[in-house]
């Protein structure tokens, strides 16, 4: 906690390249699936660009996720 994001690229919900950059306030991980159910919720029901607005990144891990990963 404290520490700069390092610069790391990689692909948004939409399979856009996204670049992660030291700008980047909060990093909010979410590894489990009842986590990321209940913060897309929140998520969702913010305004378009909340989350650039606060300087914030949202990763949803989905590697355990059968049919996505495959």
């Amino acid at each position: 906690m404290g520490d700069a994001v390092p610069s790391i690229s990689a692909k948004d919900q939409h399979g856009t390249d996204y670049v992660f950059t030291n700008g980047t306030r909060f990093l909010l991980i979410a590894t489990e699936r009842k986590s990321a159910k209940s913060a897309n919720l929140i998520f969702a029901g913010q305004d378009r660009g909340f989350l650039e607005n606060h300087g914030a990144v949202y990763v949803m891990d989905i590697h355990t996720m059968p049919a996505i990963a495959a």
